[in-house]
């Protein structure tokens, strides 16, 4: 149960870190990981980077045979998660920071859970690798819809009125 907490909140505080590194530093390299408005989707943006980096930086310290695995299981669950649980609110209520700062917590340690509960130790390196080009395909994703978002809510930055770099 420590770990699912401490792990929890490490990816929480980075997540809480990296919502400032574009703004400190706006260039075409922070844009392609870290959110470059108050959208929706740059703050599912935001939680992928701090998730994977959490996952990298928690690779260093463990040396798990399926890092990819791991990792992508909990992007994953991250995201499902976080949508599941602030679309509907955010759809009722709009933007509230106590509420969403309590639901991205709660999304990261349902996710963690999960990841306990799971046996995803027990997959084959084949599937290790599969798991590695879906991380590329998330963060590609990520990327391109940053650059060229959609004209839809979940894009469009409530503050300025304008979608990804839109300018």
């Amino acid at each position: 149960m420590k770990k699912l907490i401490l792990n929890t909140t490490l990816i929480f505080l980075l997540s809480a870190l990296f919502h400032f590194v574009y703004t400190l530093c706006p260039n075409p390299i922070t844009a392609l990981f870290f959110p470059v408005n108050e959208s929706i989707w740059e703050h599912f943006k935001l939680l992928n980077t701090a998730t994977f980096v959490f996952s990298i930086l928690e690779f260093c310290k463990v040396k798990e045979k399926n890092f990819f695995t791991k990792a992508f299981l909990r992007m994953f669950f991250n995201l499902i998660l976080l949508a599941c649980l602030y679309l509907p609110i955010f759809s009722l209520f709009g933007e509230s920071l106590p509420i969403t700062l309590m639901i991205l917590f709660i999304s990261i340690f349902l996710s963690e859970l999960l990841l306990y509960i799971l046996p995803w130790e027990k997959s084959s390196s084949r599937w290790n690798l599969v798991f590695s080009l879906l991380i590329l395909a998330f963060i590609m994703m990520f990327i391109y819809f940053t650059y060229h978002p959609l004209h839809s809510k979940i894009f469009l930055d409530l503050e300025t009125k304008q979608y990804g770099l839109d300018q």
